[in-house]
């Protein structure tokens, strides 16, 4: 069988199947850097709430040295300064969002009466402020967790 292709139409099927593989190629990056930027996006997330969460420590450990100085001193000035902590405080924490922040604090609404009313010692306030930013400490270790499968973070 001898099957005569003249040289047009040989032009145009390689031609044809350049373009194909081309598309082919173009079609694979375009996959692998769609997945690529979704995983960004994850870590952008990810990178955004670890700033907020490190804003939030900031706050609350100036929160826990403030409660400690009122209640060694139950001055005036210390309850102006500590009420003003407070506000900055819970205003980090509403940028976490209500879920993620009740979850951080869990009882500080209880701690700060118990200190306003002095019916706690310094040592116990200071202790749970600790134990909190230990668990803002433990989600932002969290993140760090699952940054290692990014691709960027390939050995």
């Amino acid at each position: 069988m001898d099957l005569k292709i003249s040289i047009k139409t040989r032009i145009w099927l390689l031609g044809l199947l350049f373009l194909g593989s081309l598309l082919l190629v173009f079609g694979l990056q375009y996959q692998l850097t769609s997945r690529e930027l979704t995983s960004h996006r994850a870590m952008l997330e990810q990178l955004v709430q670890v700033e907020r969460l490190s804003r939030l420590v900031h706050e609350v450990q100036k929160e826990r040295g403030l409660s400690s100085a009122y209640l060694a001193d139950k001055g005036e000035l210390a309850r102006s300064e500590l009420s003003a902590q407070r506000k900055a405080t819970d205003f980090k924490l509403a940028q976490l969002g209500s879920a993620k922040g009740a979850t951080l604090l869990l009882g500080l609404g209880p701690m700060r009466e118990r200190i306003d009313q002095s019916a706690v010692a310094e040592r116990e306030s200071f202790d749970f402020y600790t134990y909190s930013l230990n668990r803002i400490y433990e989600r932002m270790d969290g993140f760090s967790g699952d940054a290692s499968g990014h691709p960027c973070n390939a050995t």
